[in-house]
């Protein structure tokens, strides 16, 4: 017999499970490769953070609040949020945290103009939390 106690207690070992699952999922520092030059997040171009809000809507900055899971917040957070930044010479590596069930890194490369007026995405690639320095190595690396 399904009683309010029983519905209880499954939906909190699933949520504690889904929590668990979020935080060994968190992505660890990633060392950029020696031609590549880590950029803090106050240093971005503007046309880079301009051509994600269009692409993607709202983005957290590094470190800061953004809904990883499926959980129904009630303010309004980001599901995605910017975890490190490469370049090199006008190439610009990003990567980022998409929450939700299926939480993922994508990682974005970049081309911006000589005249940073205009960031052209050259290439995306959906990583794990244990595959994303190993696909943003392998991006930045690419001709």
């Amino acid at each position: 017999m399904i009683t309010a106690r029983r519905v209880a207690v499954a939906s909190l070992l699933l949520i504690m499970w889904r929590v668990a699952h979020v935080v060994a999922s968190l992505a660890p520092a990633c060392m950029p490769p020696p031609q590549a030059a880590p950029i803090p997040f106050e240093h971005v171009p503007p046309v880079l953070l301009r051509s994600f809000k269009e692409r993607l809507g709202e983005i957290s900055a590094p470190g800061g609040s953004f809904n990883a899971t499926d959980v129904v917040w009630f303010e309004s957070v980001p599901q995605r949020r910017f975890m490190f930044f490469w370049t090199v010479g006008r190439r610009w590596l990003i990567a980022t945290e998409r929450g939700g069930f299926a939480y993922s890194n994508p990682i974005f490369l970049y081309d911006l103009g000589n005249d940073e007026r205009k960031a052209d995405l050259i290439a995306e690639k959906d990583a794990s939390s244990d595959t994303a320095c190993a696909v943003a190595l392998d991006l930045i690396a690419a001709p």
